[in-house]
């Protein structure tokens, strides 16, 4: 859903099924506007993800998704953070609006 919302706008979109292949997609120097990363992930978490993350310019471009499902660990990141975030479920706009936020922050 997120890729045909997104791909919809004319965005270039790519979709990664784990934390993990995300992580190794940045360590290899790949440049993305913005992340959209769940929280609850299995494994790999996007905490663990967003924790990894070690450029700050990277970190603030990340959109923390979440369904209100919190370990303590993402909660206390949801609540130390000033970052987009996108609770679902959300409605297309919603997803927009996110990505736009993030864009202007960071143009």
């Amino acid at each position: 859903a997120v890729r045909r919302i997104l791909a919809k706008q004319g965005y270039e979109v790519v979709i990664v099924q784990d934390a993990r292949h995300a992580a190794e997609l940045l360590a290899a120097g790949n440049r993305f506007d913005v992340i959209v990363c769940d929280l609850m992930m299995p494994g790999f978490s996007g905490v663990d993800f967003y924790e990894g993350l070690t450029k700050a310019d990277v970190q603030s471009r990340v959109i923390l998704m979440t369904g209100n499902a919190f370990t303590p660990r993402a909660r206390a990141l949801f609540e130390s953070t000033r970052n987009v975030r996108l609770e679902k479920p959300f409605l297309p706009n919603d997803l927009l609006g996110a990505v736009a936020e993030v864009l202007h922050r960071h143009p």
